[in-house]
């Protein structure tokens, strides 16, 4: 019997019996696993119950017949897989000596699947305590009123290049014959953009064109002259109650720039050193980050972009087009936010949670 096995009888005899539970609780525990869905505990029961066996029957003359060999390579597969979640069929093939077809038959009977692997930014001890110190605060506030996260002003700043992003794993080119086809790079004709935009009450605020290296300086510049001309839209009784926040750029810590926040939003922002912290290392956790630059640029770079002048136009015209989605942009800044922040604080005591989502 596999280990696997063994640890998902004991945890559905810790749950009431409970399927659901036991299949969240298996995760929890074991997060570098395959994910198991209820359905697959309740077999495994069943099979004991009914069978008095634990190991799937996998036809009625699956194991007639079959050479003990066998059994002991599909366990040695299983063994493999458990001890590095992150191998290839290949490796296990050519460890064990049998096919690569063998290895896929034997995991896919056990019911394991290949997951890609998420990217996440990397956490330092310490930010911990303050991503969780920051979502219970958020939570608190969504508590005592629904409406708060409608009235924050989420911003940032993100930079847009003439390239963008290239995912040339996904890019291919259909033929009868190899076409030998390239995509050129432009790495000694770089131009690029440095852009803020921001969101509140389903509102997207911007774009608007920062200098290209951001100072203090520069940054006062902006929240005294160019801020409350992009937030006319915004109406009156927001604008006396909302709350600004922006991460730690170094631009946004320096004192001239602390000293207008606090006459613009007094103990109403978040920011380095502000009223609420903002936790270091958390674009995971600010709607900007997590969902409008990666919209933006996937409109942005639609097609390949040739000057300095078609960059420039095609930013405002995504912002057009997300302007368009205004239930989609407040779903994000308040469901999907406080769902975010409900995993940091009592799921991941603060530590990376995307890949739960």
């Amino acid at each position: 019997m596999c280990t696997k096995t063994v640890d998902m009888i004991l945890i559905y005899g810790e749950c009431p019996q409970n399927a659901a539970a036991v299949s969240r609780v298996y995760s929890e525990r074991f997060p570098l696993r395959a994910h198991l869905r209820p359905a697959a505990f309740v077999r495994l029961i069943q099979r004991a119950r009914d069978t008095g066996e634990l190991r799937e029957n996998r036809g009625r003359h699956a194991d007639r017949g079959r050479p003990p060999q066998m059994l002991e390579v599909e366990e040695e597969i299983i063994n493999l897989i458990e001890d590095d979640l992150t191998t290839s069929t290949r490796e296990i093939a050519r460890q064990v000596g049998v096919s690569q077809t063998k290895v896929w038959s034997t995991l896919q009977q056990e019911q394991l699947h290949p997951y890609h692997v998420q990217r996440v930014q990397a956490l330092l001890p310490q930010d911990h305590p303050q991503r969780v110190q920051f979502c219970l605060w958020l939570l608190q506030q969504h508590a005592h009123d629904e409406h708060f996260t409608r009235h924050v002003l989420v911003t940032d700043e993100a930079t847009f290049t003439r390239n963008g992003v290239n995912n040339f794993r996904n890019t291919h080119v259909w033929s009868m014959e190899n076409p030998h086809a390239v995509r050129r790079t432009t790495f000694q004709q770089r131009f690029s953009f440095n852009v803020w935009s921001g969101m509140i009450n389903g509102m997207l605020i911007g774009p608007f064109f920062l200098p290209d290296r951001m100072t203090g300086a520069n940054y006062l510049n902006f929240l005294q002259n160019n801020l409350p001309v992009l937030l006319e839209d915004v109406t009156l009784n927001i604008r006396q109650i909302m709350w600004f926040l922006h991460d730690g750029a170094p631009s946004h810590f320096s004192c001239p720039v602390r000293d207008e926040l606090n006459r613009q939003f007094p103990h109403r922002w978040v920011g380095r050193n502000g009223p609420i912290l903002w936790p270091p290392r958390s674009p995971d956790l600010t709607p900007c980050d997590f969902f409008l630059w990666g919209y933006m640029k996937s409109l942005v770079y639609t097609t390949e972009i040739n000057t300095l002048e078609e960059l420039r136009n095609r930013i405002p015209n995504a912002c057009e087009t997300i302007r368009g989605h205004q239930d989609f942009i407040l779903k994000t800044c308040t469901e999907s936010w406080i769902r975010r922040a409900t995993l940091c604080a009592h799921q991941t005591n603060g530590d990376n949670f995307e890949q739960f989502l």
